[in-house]
């Protein structure tokens, strides 16, 4: 493997993703189970900007659990700093250790679960607003993630009560399912190839992979997927691979 070139390809897609994770609106399918609600305007009105706040962090955290191998929260063990993250090892001690799916919706949820009670503001002084602890699942598909989330909400006025209760379902078109199967091929190939990997094997697929030494020792990579965009902004996947030397 060459890393000649790869370097100002990185900073690039650097640049692109801070963008990303600080500015990402969204691209996605939203849908709700409960019905319409039947009350003043200004409490579908809250409903609608918790559903839109959901959907922004739910892309957020999306974001930059690919750019940190799976992991939202800190810290992250067995891991690198490289220009755009910290980066945790896939490869390790000649083991795969990358973050499963299940452990990375997981991060999702948490962090999801940990912004929805800040998705919404007093409405005026007509109503206390109180919230019931939020309930969010998570599923990782090859295509998609589809996240499914509840919070009811009790709004309380001196002459009526109020129960928001409505279910929010939200499919992000990230193939992050697709995304970690292939991690998951790349490093069964790097504990093949010990120290090299050839150009021909990753360039196979049908996204873009870009590698760069951390060290003698590491490599990095970058998956840059083309077909998972949101706001025309791509989406990757990055892990690092502790290599065998010949002897070792």
């Amino acid at each position: 493997m060459k890393k000649k070139g790869l370097i100002t390809l990185f900073v690039v897609i650097g640049i692109v993703v801070v963008v990303a994770i600080v500015g990402v609106g969204y691209i996605a399918t939203k849908g709700g189970i409960g019905g319409t609600f039947k009350g003043p305007e200004e409490l579908k009105n809250l409903e609608e900007s918790i559903e839109d706040c959901i959907l922004n962090q739910a892309i957020k955290g999306i974001w930059l659990a690919g750019m940190q191998g799976g992991y939202i929260t800190s810290p992250i063990p067995d891991s690198i700093e490289t220009p755009f993250s910290t980066t945790p090892f896939g490869l390790k001690d000649g083991k795969n250790i990358l973050l499963s799916k299940k452990i990375i919706e997981k991060e999702i949820s948490n962090h999801v679960s940990q912004a929805l009670p800040f998705c919404y503001q007093p409405i005026g002084t007509n109503y206390v607003l109180e919230n019931e602890d939020p309930k969010v699942e998570v599923k990782i598909y090859d295509d998609y993630i589809k996240i499914i989330s509840k919070m009811p909400i009790y709004a309380v006025s001196d002459s009526v009560n109020y129960k928001l209760n409505k279910e929010y379902n939200v499919d992000i078109p990230i193939r992050l399912g697709y995304i970690h199967d292939l991690s998951t091929q790349m490093i069964d190939r790097q504990i093949k190839e010990k120290e090299f990997v050839p150009i021909s094997y990753l360039s196979q697929f049908d996204t873009e992979i870009i590698f760069d030494y951390h060290s003698d020792d590491i490599v990095y990579y970058m998956i840059h997927d083309e077909k998972s965009k949101v706001n025309n902004v791509t989406f990757n996947f990055l892990f690092a691979c502790e290599l065998v030397k010949d002897g070792k």
